[in-house]
């Protein structure tokens, strides 16, 4: 036999070995957790967090419309991922991989988001629909949002003849994009509002338990409700107001 053969064969047998050895080296695959702040409304920022945060590992994060972002050296930001808004178009399936120094996959994962609408109630910005004429239909000409006296106080008004909606947060910092629900008049509760409009000096509370949605669209804070029942001295007559207010 040749000497070049006999070269070829034992080179050929060593890249087998290698490459069986380097097979076995990998692990059996274990389960890495994603965590997210989900189901999320359009415009909120979404936050995805490995509960593996480990250096010795590679991390290659891969999601809906081709996005995707490796870590080849460990950095703090390698585990968790943060977008500032997200859209239904960003919905779907998120992956994690964490690869070993071999290239070995040792941990993988997935997480699923769901991005939902504002409520769908095709009420313009900055007005308000009521099911009583006279009653909480409002052009808002003017709108506030101001902090004081431990709150966080949205206002809505007309110039004429001046009735007004407010919406009140439970502290005196920015509103958190959110779905909060109705509460007490002045919000004393966390994740809770107070939802009420003054009419003819006479003031309607929303019922508790109903959701208000806060978001942000055009780095505006835009707070919205759909079909939102206020308290009426006649039960015949149920009071239901949808409005979208726009931060100016």
């Amino acid at each position: 036999m040749r000497p070049f053969r006999i070269l070829t064969i034992i080179f050929s047998l060593y890249s087998f070995v290698i490459s069986c050895s380097k097979s076995t080296k990998c692990p059996t695959v274990q389960t890495v957790t994603i965590n997210q702040n989900g189901p999320v409304v359009a415009g909120w920022p979404l936050r995805l967090e490995a509960d593996v945060q480990n250096g010795k590992y590679i991390y290659k994060w891969s999601g809906p419309n081709g996005w995707s972002k490796q870590y080849d050296r460990y950095t703090s930001g390698a585990y968790v991922q943060d977008f500032e808004g997200v859209f239904p178009v960003d919905a779907g399936e998120y992956k994690l991989q964490l690869l070993n120094t071999d290239g070995c996959v040792e941990y993988d994962g997935s997480t699923l988001v769901n991005v939902t609408s504002t409520p769908l109630c095709n009420t313009a910005a900055n007005t308000s629909t009521s099911s009583i004429v006279g009653l909480g239909n409002f052009n808002f000409s003017t709108r506030t949002f101001i902090a004081g006296n431990g709150h966080y106080v949205m206002t809505g008004a007309e110039t004429v003849p001046g009735d007004y909606m407010a919406i009140v947060f439970p502290s005196i910092a920015l509103p958190q994009l959110s779905i909060y629900e109705t509460g007490a008049q002045m919000g004393t509760e966390a994740g809770k509002v107070g939802l009420f409009i003054s009419v003819g000096g006479s003031t309607y509370l929303a019922n508790p338990g109903q959701p208000v949605f806060v978001t942000r669209v055009n780095n505006k804070i835009e707070i919205a409700f759909c079909s939102v029942q206020f308290e009426n001295l006649n039960p015949a007559n149920p009071l239901i107001i949808s409005a979208k207010i726009v931060e100016p």
